[in-house]
């Protein structure tokens, strides 16, 4: 029995209202509109009247989806095995990888199967249209995002085969599968209806187009990276009526928007690059398919020799051990590719077992085309060279097909393209496994052939012989467009490119000249030669004069074979999105002898490529070494693999192995293959690349990690605007584990901080503690931060902003955002009373969670602090723990802390207020206050001095000591003024005397929290901390202030900042009015060592320096070359 039709307003009723309604309310309008009382009654009629064709139609429909799906062609049409044998259950996820990648599709997929964590929510393929656990809303649009052949299509077609079976999904009354490169093929104007006619022709027997319209209908919209259709959700004209017509991108866009059968389920799947074209307020659930997780590609294989489990184990086996296969393993179109070749190499028991993927690609073709001559020719051939002299015509029609449509992006070929390249259509249809046609007609319809090859790798591999294939017949017109027309001379193809990617601290750095000028003045203190200016900064006009110097050649003769490779190269690290990758890789794998005497008939004859593969391997080493890019040099990585050099993997392998570390430094491309082997080994709980022994630029190459860790420990690190986009990426994707970021003592500007909070605010973001300690923050990224804080999505609990200059207005803007928070640090962030006015409102919210609250080292005074001290015994006030070390707390700012704790609905159960100074007083009431012994009250340092403004309630009295003193140094101003002199000093001999570098300890041993000023003049100065038992004896690293793990120093050398410590120096960027005077600040208890210009009453933070300092230390200074040093 059908429900009854409910009576609707009529459509002049609605009218009367349109022009008044709400936006949301007019879309309704609309609809209620199409859908008025008379076409209702209408439908409901046919309903009634056609429900036995209905059905009819239904079973028709569901006989046929049944028949086209339920085998699985591989490889070609006449290759089919039933899907239920075969089908392996893909890894399915809600969500997807967000942000732009600029790594190849394959090397993406691998990424996504290392970082599968149990937060992952898996989705089997029949469920895709149900909410997850937790969402109360009905998905009415899919879109399913997925790499060439990950299998997207065959999951769309068990979908539909478990629907047409009777299995899943039975309250849909029909399923249209229009797949794009199909629906590319209409060219003229249809209806909805006529084009699912054409397509269906069992809806002929629907007299009433509106009849689907009022059943339960999925769309299903296979590839829409494939569509060649502009879809303008813009501009498009908007549709209601089914029986309309409309070009097929009007259609298309009017049932996505839900204009046209809004009871319509729709399902798409695209690759990821396309699926932009889909406005994501159009799509209510996100998937992803990540291919095959391991146990998955070996349930693939066990399956496919289900009748031979030892062949099943010696395939899976050989796949493990071979780590390029075992990443294209996660495709599974590729395991099929694998299967195929691995069944026939292990059957005949060949020695020489594909380990790369030139080689496994060269036996599979290799093998379809013998498959295609015993079935259309019955010839079985075993001899590689006549396999493929028999076929040499049509597969090099198709390398050129494949390389003029990979150089433009096209993977989709029609009749047009191959007669363009010559190819006979009856041949190619007859190609097994080479390429794959789909033709379909229908009545009424064009009837067109659409090809494709298997595999976009295949496509790769054809478009690399055939460049391979121009090179050795000296095609010149390819090479010249492959070669943008000029090529540099061989010597200057590095410098050209590396020019670019070069900074100051890859070119002779400051380091080195820092630490010969240092030994120089311990050995002669009265010569300095002058430091070349270039070593500090990279001249513009040098990096255009390599560029105009460099000769570059028309190219009417061909190059030499290794200057192609190195174009190779060149053209893939400067790809974009890196869609040249593979086909590099495919290159160099197709140059080795032992590939080319498997071509060699299809190849005109070469001398062998042994010495020009030989200069490429030092090139790429080259690259790996200068270049900047992570992703691009992770690929240069598996271009080594493809020609068997696997050095630089197994050195950090081998540096891995317990005990092997020692003091071995990492080269920047040591360090691309230690990102690489680390992410190879699944989810890191840490990841800290300042523990390894590398330089900067090193510790920059293995950002890719972040990816696939827990925690990233990421601070101190000159982290870029770039590297902030890989971060950011992996906050963004469904993917990625990412729990804790650590970026403090990062320089991180607006725009780095806006990519950091877009990461946050994504729905996939599962941060939960997120440390931005002296970040050089101001107010401007908390309006950004707060819209993250208060994102539904939001996760994150904890939140360090300490040290930088957010001010009361930054703080005024974050608190509006803490409803999440349970942890707030803000130490040292500029905060008044102003801004304890914001915190207090935030705090006395029913929905602040916030348990702790860092405020220490602000100018509180006892105004800020009772307006914080009101809100503590305010019932939804949670906080637990409260720091006020060093705000300036008096007596009377004690009082009203004491009131707050007196109260029973205070939760506080530990208050900081050391460095304040409280006085006995206030001490006493605060300790009587609270009567529970687990109270934690900390007043220690309750001293006046505390009660000044800054790090000056800090500061100490220093004297210089003069038993330490070098015998060049003369101290004056009774122990405060020390002087850099031409004539020894007669001073007595003493074990703590510097005997070779002119330096000098102070007297007092510092602890807790120490400040201290200095004045210097000059050209050569130190100024920093040392542990007393630092050497005095000799011109080693060992007596040099900042060259060994027990000093730390700020050094001046000539009109140039460096910072220094355990024989490492960076230069500090020195201001434009560069100060004579230097603060220096140490926390020893949070490990800290801060160095600052002062100019007035004006600090300038220059760096800080984090440590766990193990024995005590004293302030130290090294003078040289007739400088002087005050303390002040």
């Amino acid at each position: 029995m059908l429900p009854a039709i409910p009576t609707l307003p009529s459509l002049e009723a609605l009218t009367l209202h349109l022009n008044s309604a709400t936006t949301s309310f007019r879309a309704l309008l609309i609809l209620a509109c199409h859908l008025s009382r008379e076409t209702c009654h209408r439908l409901h009629k046919a309903v009634i009247k056609e429900d036995g064709v209905l059905q009819r139609v239904k079973a028709n429909l569901k006989a046929r989806m049944k028949s086209r799906c339920e085998h699985l062609f591989e490889g070609n049409s006449r290759n089919e095995t039933p899907l239920k044998n075969i089908y392996t259950e893909l890894y399915i996820t809600a969500g997807e990888t967000e942000g732009v990648c600029n790594e190849h599709e394959v090397l993406q997929i691998e990424t996504a199967s290392r970082t599968c964590t149990s937060e992952d929510t898996p989705i089997n393929c029949n469920d895709i249209f149900k909410p997850l656990p937790g969402q109360n809303r009905i998905i009415t649009t899919v879109m399913t995002k997925g790499i060439a052949g990950i299998g997207k299509t065959v999951t769309v077609q068990k979908f539909i085969l478990d629907w047409a079976e009777g299995k899943a999904n039975q309250h849909l009354d029909f399923i249209f599968l229009l797949p794009f490169r199909e629906l590319n093929l209409f060219k003229k104007q249809s209806s909805l209806h006529s084009l699912l006619c054409g397509f269906y022709h069992e809806l002929g027997d629907i007299e009433d187009a509106n009849t689907i319209a009022g059943c339960q209908v999925l769309f299903i919209f296979d590839g829409l990276d494939e569509s060649r259709f502009a879809l303008d959700f813009n501009q498009n004209e908007t549709l209601f009526d089914i029986a309309e017509e409309a070009p097929i991108d009007v259609l298309l866009t009017n049932l996505i928007k839900g204009n046209l059968s809004p009871r319509a389920s729709l399902w798409i799947t695209s690759r990821p690059a396309a699926a932009n074209k889909i406005p994501r307020k159009n799509i209510t659930k996100m998937t992803e398919v990540r291919g095959f997780n391991d146990l998955q590609e070996e349930e693939y294989f066990r399956k496919r020799f289900c009748s031979d489990a030892k062949l099943a184990n010696r395939i899976i086996s050989h796949i493990k051990t071979t780590r390029s296969l075992n990443i294209m393993c996660h495709i599974p179109v590729f395991c099929w590719i694998t299967a195929t070749v691995l069944w026939e190499k292990f059957r005949d028991d060949c020695k020489e077992i594909p380990k790369t993927l030139s080689e496994m690609y060269t036996h599979f073709v290799l093998i379809q085309t013998n498959l295609k001559n015993q079935k259309y020719h019955n010839i079985e051939e075993t001899d590689a060279r006549r396999i493929l002299k028999s076929d040499k015509e049509i597969i090099l029609k198709l390398a050129k097909l494949a390389f003029e449509h990979l150089t433009k992006s096209n993977f989709i070929f029609y009749e047009k393209d191959l007669r363009e390249c010559g190819i006979d259509i009856k041949k190619v249809s007859v190609q097994s496994g080479l390429c794959t046609e789909i033709f379909k007609q229908e009545v009424g319809l064009y009837s067109k052939t659409v090809y494709c090859f298997l595999h976009l790798t295949i496509q790769e591999y054809f478009a690399a012989l055939y460049l391979l294939y121009c090179y050795t017949t000296d095609n010149m017109e390819v090479l010249k467009s492959f070669l943008n027309d000029t090529l540099v001379e061989e010597d200057s193809l590095l410098s050209k490119h590396v020019g670019y990617h070069l900074d100051a601290s890859q070119r002779d750095g400051p380091g080195e000249s820092l630490e010969s000028d240092q030994l120089e003045y311990c050995e002669e203190i009265s010569t300095l030669e002058e430091e070349p200016e270039e070593h500090c900064l990279l001249d513009d006009e040098a990096v255009e004069g390599s560029d105009s110097e460099s000769s570059e050649l028309v190219l009417h003769e061909k190059p030499a074979f290794h200057v192609l490779l190195k174009s190779a190269v060149l053209n893939a690290l400067e790809s974009e999105n890196g869609h040249l990758d593979i086909m590099l890789r495919f290159l160099l794998g197709l140059s080795l002898d032992s590939n080319q005497i498997l071509l060699q008939d299809l190849l005109p004859e070469m001398e062998s490529c042994a010495e020009s593969v030989e200069e490429t391997k030092k090139y790429i080493k080259e690259m790996l070494r200068y270049y900047k890019s992570p992703e691009r040099c992770i690929n240069l990585l598996f271009c080594l693999a493809e020609i068997n050099d696997n050095t630089l993997l197994e050195e950090v392998q081998a540096y891995l192995r317990p005990g092997n570390h020692g003091g071995k430094k990492l080269s920047p491309e040591q360090c691309t293959a230690l990102a690489y082997v680390l992410m190879s080994t699944g989810i890191l709980h840490e990841f800290d690349p300042k523990k390894y022994n590398t330089s900067e630029e090193g510790q920059w190459r293995m950002i890719p990690v972040v990816k696939c860790c827990i925690n990233a420990l990421l601070s101190n690190w000159n982290i870029t605007e770039k590297l902030c986009g890989v971060v950011a990426s992996a906050l963004k994707s469904s993917n990625f584990p990412l729990q804790k970021l650590d970026l403090s003592y990062n320089y991180l500007q607006n725009s780095s901080m806006d990519l950091i909070c877009a990461g946050l605010s994504s729905q996939h973001c599962k941060l939960k503690i997120l440390r931005l300690n002296r970040c050089n923050l101001t107010a401007e990224c908390c309006s950004a931060l707060e819209s993250a804080l208060s994102s539904d999505s939001s996760h994150l609990r904890d939140l360090d902003l300490s040290d930088n200059e957010l001010q009361d207005s930054g703080v005024k803007l974050l608190s509006a955002g803490l409803q999440k928070l349970e942890t707030l640090k803000l130490s040292s962030c500029g905060v008044t009373k102003e801004g304890c006015t914001s915190l207090a409102s935030a705090l006395r919210s029913n929905i602040s969670n916030l348990r702790e609250l860092d405020l220490s080292d602000n100018d509180l005074y006892d105004s800020g602090v009772k307006l914080l001290s009101a809100v503590l015994g305010n019932p939804h006030c949670k906080l637990e723990t409260l720091r006020l070390s060093g705000c300036i707390v008096s007596e009377e700012g004690c009082a009203s802390l004491t009131s707050a704790l007196r109260s029973n609905a205070s939760n506080l159960r530990e208050l900081d207020l050391s460095y304040n100074h409280p006085g006995d007083t206030g001490v006493r009431l605060l300790s009587a206050a609270r009567e529970d012994p687990h109270f934690i009250l900390n007043v220690e340092h309750n001293e006046e001095c505390y009660l000044k403004s800054g790090l000056k309630k800090y500061a100490c009295a220093l004297t210089l000591d003069p038993n330490t003193t070098h015998r060049k140094l003369s101290l004056s101003n009774s122990g405060r003024t020390v002087i850099c002199e031409a004539d020894d000093h007669p001073y007595c001999p003493h074990i703590e005397r510097f005997d070779d570098c002119p330096q000098v300890l102070c007297r007092e041993v510092l602890t807790g929290r120490c400040y201290w000023e200095a004045e210097w003049s000059g050209r050569a100065v130190s100024v920093g901390v040392a542990y007393k038992d630092m050497s005095r004896v000799g011109k080693g690293h060992d007596c040099l202030l900042g060259y060994n793990d027990k000093s730390w120093s700020l050094r001046l050398l000539k009109r140039r900042l460096y910072i220094c410590h355990n024989n490492t120096n960076k230069v500090i960027p020195v201001p434009s009015s560069c100060a004579d005077r230097v603060g220096v600040y140490l926390n020893s208890s949070q490990g800290t060592l801060s160095f600052y210009l002062v100019s007035s009453d004006t600090l300038t933070h220059l760096h800080t320096f984090h440590s766990t300092f193990t024995e005590p230390l004293y302030p130290a200074f090294s003078v040289n070359d007739y400088s002087s040093v005050s303390l002040c």
